[in-house]
């Protein structure tokens, strides 16, 4: 009996330590809203029913902010008077995607602006791998479908690049030259190409699809795990470090095996009492 006690406890150790995952990223993304700069900007930014952040009076204003994004969006107020009212939504998650619409009230008159958020899992690879990373226009056949722009960027810790961009010719920046390339160019596919990735690569790539009143954005965050040289009687091997997702998995296999090793033991000594 004491054994079937501590053989309960010791799983039930395991279920509160291997909790769900949250699907929560520690990403920011901007979402873009700009207007005809004016006097007494009313700026009202939701998700359908949800109020996602609210500004007039020349201040936040958000008591009736969803509880979903409370701590998590701020304007950039030294930006207003100069017609900008994007949005910065921090600790991106799987939830916040959606459309996101933007509303912008002034003494001139009014705006209106739609922003849909795509957001992905993490992707993992290793150095030296290639990578494709997609992007589809999802508003085909709706009033958007015209002249627009797409823009790659990658946002890094303390960085922003553009890789490239459909209305120019562009280079990408130096690091990723010729590694980069478009896939494919068509009215609906806007994908990448990176080749030969490096650990500098990891980052969160967004692909950017606009018009004056529309902004489709795709945010897909790729990490890159180091190769590592494992030495097995003399020769040596390479091989892809754990990455995050892996680590994770070996990291309960390992304490599973731990509680299956401890709970044999508890009984083999119990055993030899009786």
């Amino acid at each position: 009996m004491k054994v079937q006690k501590i053989l309960i406890f010791l799983f039930h150790l395991y279920a509160v330590f291997s909790g769900p995952e949250t699907g929560r990223f520690s990403e920011d993304v901007i979402l873009p809203c700009f207007f005809e700069p004016a006097k007494d900007e009313v700026i009202y930014w939701k998700k359908g029913n949800k109020n996602v952040h609210s500004y007039y009076y020349e201040k936040d204003q958000l008591e009736h902010q969803d509880s979903e994004y409370k701590g998590r969006t701020s304007l950039f107020h030294e930006q207003i008077p100069n017609g900008n009212a994007s949005l910065k939504l921090s600790n991106l998650s799987l939830s916040d995607e959606g459309s996101y619409s933007c509303y912008v009230g002034t003494y001139h008159g009014k705006t209106d602006v739609e922003v849909s958020l795509h957001v992905t899992d993490p992707f993992f690879k290793k150095e030296g791998d290639n990578v494709s990373i997609p992007c589809e226009f999802m508003a085909e056949g709706s009033p958007y479908a015209k002249d627009f722009i797409v823009t790659w960027t990658i946002i890094r810790t303390a960085s922003t690049l553009v890789l490239a961009s459909s209305d120019n010719s562009s280079q990408p920046p130096e690091q990723f030259k010729p590694r980069f390339s478009w896939e494919t160019i068509s009215e609906q596919n806007y994908s990448v190409i990176l080749r030969d990735l490096t650990l500098a690569d990891s980052g969160e790539y967004m692909c950017n699809i606009s018009t004056p009143h529309y902004t489709q954005l795709t945010v897909r965050i790729l990490h890159v795990g180091e190769m590592q040289n494992v030495s097995l009687e003399g020769i040596s091997i390479s091989q892809p470090a754990i990455l995050p997702e892996e680590s994770s998995r070996h990291h309960w296999i390992v304490i599973v095996s731990l509680i299956l090793i401890i709970a044999f033991a508890i009984w083999c000594a119990v055993k030899i009492r009786q």
